[in-house]
């Protein structure tokens, strides 16, 4: 037998060991049989040699080192609770513990680990040539993406067998709507993701829910069309009163605000967005484009001040040569022409409108 020196008391490394093993294994049953996939819980005597086997390796080194080597009784459901509860120097002891299966379940521990967002824990995964993050119509990288894990999603776009386009661009749309933009700004930098799938819906649906940044940075793309399905996006987010976006939509000459009858204007009106009333009154692309109904529909709203901002709405129409504009807002007494020093008499002769 090996024997070991400690503080002058000498003590045998084997009975050590035989105790430390009897120790673990005290009230254990001699077998174990776990089913992950059918409940969420373990025997209480698994449990037990669990707590155990964490005393006794926290005791000293020497233990530690001792214990380490009991592995026969660790199984894929043990490296599972630890990806779970994200506890990265347990499933690094796991998984060179050897015996155990990092791609147990169709490589579940990776699904869960990109979900909770363990960057490190996916790192150690990814290692192992036996874990596929693309298994699952690439649901690992489907849940890091619609959960906001940007840096998750960075390390699996890295990885070849990752498709980010999957389930017509999945990934893009959910993240998108939930306002993910750095999620969103990785993946629109990617050539394999299409932002402009099913009728640009990841469009439609950060307008929608009032994701402005998202907005911004898909009106970047030229593949993105703001106006499909009859300016829904403009339609729905004066509906909602989601004023950045509709100041951002307003910028992009591609968006009707007069579609389906002015029905965006009408929503707002309703509504009592007066965000959105205030910039479609001082819309002066709107008005290069004829929309005079949409300055009728406005100023019939009690609600609406046709001079906020120092009459700006009059200031714009002037200095753009909208006439009719002018006309119609001149008639509202609230309306000053002589604002801010003559602004819009003298615009207007700058532009030759007068």
């Amino acid at each position: 037998r090996r024997q070991v020196t400690m503080n002058g008391i000498i003590t045998s490394h084997d009975i050590t060991r035989a105790i430390l093993h009897a120790v673990l294994n005290r009230d254990v049953e001699p077998e174990v049989h776990l089913y992950w996939k059918r409940k969420r819980s373990w025997p209480e005597s698994h449990n037990t040699r669990r707590k155990q086997f964490a005393l006794l390796r926290s005791t000293c080194k020497l233990w530690k080192d001792i214990v380490d080597g009991f592995t026969d009784w660790l199984t894929d459901d043990d490296l599972l609770l630890a990806v779970r509860c994200s506890k990265v120097d347990s499933v690094r002891f796991l998984l060179t513990s050897g015996g155990l299966d990092p791609s147990v379940q169709d490589n579940e521990p990776i699904r869960m680990a990109c979900r909770n967002g363990s960057i490190e824990i996916v790192r150690l995964l990814l290692i192992d040539p036996r874990v596929d993050p693309s298994t699952k119509h690439n649901k690992a990288f489907s849940w890091a993406a619609i959960d906001g894990r940007h840096e998750v999603v960075r390390l699996l776009l890295a990885d070849p067998r990752v498709d980010p386009s999957t389930k017509d661009n999945e990934a893009l749309r959910e993240a998108a709507t939930k306002g993910h933009h750095e999620v969103v700004r990785l993946l629109l930098a990617d050539s394999r993701v299409d932002p402009s799938t099913k009728d640009n819906e990841a469009f439609r649906w950060a307008a929608t829910k009032g994701q402005d940044e998202v907005v911004r940075l898909l009106l970047a793309d030229s593949r993105v069309d703001p106006s499909t399905k009859d300016n829904e996006a403009f339609r729905w987010a004066a509906l909602k009163g989601h004023h950045e976006v509709i100041r951002l939509l307003l910028a992009d000459p591609r968006v009707d605000l007069s579609t389906k009858d002015n029905v965006a204007v009408r929503w707002a009106a309703s509504e009592g967005h007066h965000e959105v009333i205030q910039l479609l009154l001082a819309d002066s692309h709107g008005s290069i484009q004829g929309h005079h109904e949409v300055i009728r529909l406005l100023l019939a709203d009690s609600r609406v001040d046709p001079s906020a901002a120092d009459n700006e709405a009059l200031r714009e129409a002037a200095a753009n040569g909208h006439h009719v504009v002018v006309r119609l807002l001149l008639v509202d007494c609230r309306v000053d022409p002589s604002v801010d020093d003559q602004y819009a008499i003298r615009h207007a002769t700058d532009s030759n409108t007068a």
